[in-house]
């Protein structure tokens, strides 16, 4: 019988952030998922940048191969995906929101899409057209602009990731024939540092300023000092961590419900089953002076994974570098389905 398999990849987590680690965050479904499967320790990605990291996840190319370094690139429709293998083999490829697909092949070997994406693809747009979809956050969904709003309150990302969630679960709730490989995309834990109001406060109580927030440091390069925030205040720097910590727990809130409600659905199915978590980068959060990606700061370029299911070891830690290169491979491989 075929496995039916989901894989929920977040954006901007730094691993380092959550449960047990050297940002504590309450992520209790995080936890629960590595005590009952196999987390690998030093899980990399190919690209500290959304795009060249999610096409080199697809592909099992690296960016120096695919040529994609810049979130306005993609890869070619004659490039196949791990998709395309696990298609040929019978599964239905559910895309269930994010993926940061650029142009107009919006698949890539997805058969299905469930939700919209949220890209910045949409800059694109008139300026006037931007800010009624983002207002105030308009600006801060990028770098050099992403703490201009900072603190407790409503953001586009929850918005956005909440739907995400409920799509799933009313997709998941509905009969389906073939076996299914289903890719959860969020937003979150990305900038704006904006998270739901309890949240923020209950992480700024704690906040503590990075040794390196003013970045001084007189090794830096010029393409690092180029990454920096000039002249933030200190005050800025602790809002912004108390900010990504409360994302970093609503999103392990909404992989909770992603597991819950896919437990449910194998059950019913009586299938074997693979859940699966990852990011596609890391975020440094002040430290260095720099916040977000495109660095090769440990924050920026380590990521989660953890994988939990039938025939998959409990409370395995593996500490082996791995990368995003070899998911691809490895769900093949797991599901019998021969790479193309």
């Amino acid at each position: 019988m075929s496995p039916d398999i989901l894989l929920f990849i977040s954006d901007q987590h730094a691993p380092q952030y959550q449960a047990g680690g050297q940002m504590p965050v309450d992520t209790p479904n995080l936890a629960a998922l590595q005590e009952q499967g196999t987390a690998f320790d030093a899980a990399y990605t190919p690209c500290p940048l959304c795009v060249p990291a999610r096409m080199a996840m697809l592909s099992g190319l690296s960016p120096y191969h695919t040529g994609i370094f810049t979130n306005n690139d993609t890869l070619p429709q004659t490039t196949p995906t791990f998709l395309h293998a696990m298609a040929a083999a019978g599964y239905e490829t559910v895309l269930v929101g994010r993926m940061h697909f650029i142009g107009p092949d919006q698949r890539h070997g997805f058969t299905r899409r469930v939700a919209p994406d949220f890209t910045n693809s949409g800059w694109v747009r008139p300026q006037k057209t931007l800010e009624q979809d983002f207002g105030v956050h308009t600006q801060t969904m990028g770098y050099k602009w992403c703490i201009d709003v900072v603190g407790g309150g409503a953001s586009p990302v929850v918005c956005y990731d909440d739907m995400v969630l409920d799509a799933l679960e009313q997709y998941l709730a509905q009969p389906h024939s073939k076996p299914q490989l289903i890719v959860v995309g969020t937003y979150g834990p990305h900038f704006p540092y904006v998270a739901p109001p309890e949240l923020f406060l209950k992480y700024l109580k704690t906040a503590q300023l990075p040794a390196t927030w003013q970045g001084n440091e007189p090794w830096l390069n010029a393409q690092q000092r180029n990454l920096q925030e000039p002249n933030t205040r200190a005050e800025i720097v602790l809002a912004c961590q108390a900010a990504y910590k409360g994302l970093v727990e609503h999103t392990d809130g909404l992989i909770g419900r992603a597991r819950a409600a896919f437990d449910v659905f194998t059950q019913n199915r009586g299938t074997p089953a693979l859940f699966g978590y990852f990011s596609d980068h890391g975020d440094t959060v002040g430290e260095h002076g720099i916040y977000g990606k495109k660095s090769f700061f440990e924050k920026s370029v380590r990521i989660p994974m953890v994988f939990a299911g039938s025939g998959v070891a409990a409370g395995q830690r593996i500490t082996a570098p791995v990368s995003l290169l070899d998911l691809g491979p490895t769900v093949c491989d797991w599901a019998g389905a021969d790479p193309l």
